[in-house]
């Protein structure tokens, strides 16, 4: 009897790991994104999966959380997918099936190069003028 409960157990934690759900894949689109670029996410799952949930976070310079949201997946074509507008920050993502997460990343986005303002620029003209004035009024 021992040895029947023994080969039970094994066989119902085998086969418990063997039905587990699997990211094969995961990537988006655009693979370098921009502010404003609508992101899309695929994933490929092994296992018996029903829904998928796509858990999108925004972080801040510091990599501190700001902002997180959740979207349910659609299964197109034997991949899961979902999409989100891009922010000027870098996202973290998580995979969730059944309530646990069983795969995260980080999409790095793309930041927008700031260039001096126009005061900025104005400034620099006025010194060179100054600059130019006060030469000519030496000679």
């Amino acid at each position: 009897m021992k040895k029947i409960l023994i080969a039970l157990s094994f066989f119902l934690i085998f086969f418990s790991f063997s039905i587990a759900q699997q990211v094969k894949n995961l990537y988006w689109e655009p693979a370098k994104p921009k502010a404003g670029d609508e992101i899309t996410v695929y994933t490929e799952i092994d296992g018996n999966v029903s829904q998928v949930t796509l858990k999108y976070c925004f972080l801040d310079e510091k990599g501190n959380i700001t902002l997180c949201q959740f979207k349910n997946m659609e299964l197109k074509n034997g991949k899961w997918t979902a999409s989100f507008k891009a922010e000027d920050k870098d996202i973290d993502i998580s995979i969730i099936v059944n309530g646990q997460i069983i795969k995260e990343a980080t999409i790095e986005v793309e930041k927008e190069k700031k260039t001096p303002s126009f005061f900025v620029y104005m400034i620099i003209v006025a010194i060179a003028i100054a600059m130019i004035a006060k030469i000519k009024i030496r000679k």
